[in-house]
């Protein structure tokens, strides 16, 4: 059985998601007590349902979550080769995709990764590539994909890639030009205070 679990306060008003992360990890770091947390689980179960109740609904490994503006949340499936959304409790499939990771904007848009390209699904439904594994300046001529490339998303829609196969990280810009934001080609950890596309990653 996989599930999705999440922490919840009981009988509090409710605090910016950023205040409640903080907290929990100055609790963490310097033993702080605070109000008492339950996990709960929100999607997940032993049954084979794929649609209705999120914590009725099978998941197959999932890899990966995300939660959109306004609190979907969506989830790589990785067994199942498919995202899943879950809305005020009731989980569907959102896409038949393969997703390594997903991440979701305030836009309604949701990004993933898989083998061999990163896309784009818009709020409208559609489906846009916007990097494969052959693109971009700097890319190693041995790489032809990243698989289940991490991904984020900033606030301007810019596109970061972690290309763990070629170890540098790439930026698709939302005019969708393709750039290497750090890292030089080769596995290792040296660089820091010096520029990111002079370090190696």
């Amino acid at each position: 059985m996989n599930s999705i679990w999440k922490r919840h306060e009981p009988d509090a008003p409710a605090v910016p998601r950023l205040r409640l992360v903080l907290a929990l990890i100055v609790t963490s770091c310097w033993g702080q007590t605070g109000p008492p947390y339950v996990i709960k689980t929100v999607a997940g179960s032993s049954n084979s349902t794929s649609s209705g109740p999120a914590t009725a609904a099978v998941l197959q490994y999932p890899r990966a979550v995300a939660v959109d503006g306004a609190g979907n949340l969506y989830i790589a499936d990785g067994g199942a080769n498919g995202i899943r959304k879950v809305t005020a409790g009731i989980i569907s499939t959102f896409s038949p995709a393969a997703a390594g990771d997903v991440k979701a904007d305030s836009a309604g848009n949701v990004f993933y990764s898989n083998a061999t390209s990163v896309h784009k699904i818009s709020a409208s439904g559609t489906d846009t590539t916007l990097a494969t594994g052959s693109f971009g300046p700097g890319l190693s001529n041995n790489s032809s994909s990243f698989p289940q490339a991490g991904i984020a998303v900033d606030r301007q829609g810019n596109i970061y890639i972690a290309d763990w196969f070629s170890n540098v990280v790439r930026m698709v810009s939302t005019d969708g030009k393709t750039q290497t934001v750090a890292g030089v080609g080769v596995a290792n950890n040296t660089g820091d205070g010096g520029l990111a596309t002079s370090a190696a990653v």
